[in-house]
């Protein structure tokens, strides 16, 4: 588990109600990578128009869904706290949470384990920017690539 001095300063509620699932019972030892995995599980299952079975999965696995709604539910405060502000400052136009916190996981020597890299938002920015993609295209319907999509 990351130390919270590892983790940024609006990510540590979300990393303390992480490391509240910490023991796996098959393995007798922490599994981060396999929490954060039914974690994004619950969350895809939350988001589809037609259920899957994954809330019973889960459910039968761990016993309840609790921390998957508590982390959720701190996942979007974290998400509605940093997309609001200045529209000028690029934090205040966009936010991947998910993706930063997975960054922090990722950071912590078992990247094997997790699988995919995100790319850091400084060069999202800068890519997106020499494609000429800038706030003088909000509301035009104009398209463009998106050279990273982050966790979405």
């Amino acid at each position: 588990m990351p130390k919270s001095t590892d983790v940024p300063h609006e990510l540590r509620p979300l990393n303390k109600l992480f490391s509240e699932k910490d023991y796996n019972r098959t393995t007798g030892r922490w599994d981060y990578a396999d929490s954060l995995r039914d974690w994004v599980d619950f969350l895809v299952e939350s988001f589809m128009p037609v259920r899957q079975g994954i809330y019973e999965e889960l459910k039968k696995k761990h016993g309840d869904l609790d921390w998957f709604m508590r982390m959720t539910h701190e996942l979007i405060r974290l998400q509605s706290q940093m997309i609001v502000g200045d529209s000028d400052h690029a934090m205040g136009r966009w936010y991947d949470a998910l993706g930063t916190f997975y960054e922090v996981l990722a950071g912590q020597g078992k990247r094997q384990i997790l699988g995919q890299y995100f790319t850091p938002a400084c060069v999202v920015d800068f890519m997106s920017a020499i494609q000429g993609a800038d706030d003088h295209l909000i509301g035009k319907g104009q398209l463009v690539n998106d050279p990273c999509s982050g966790s979405g």
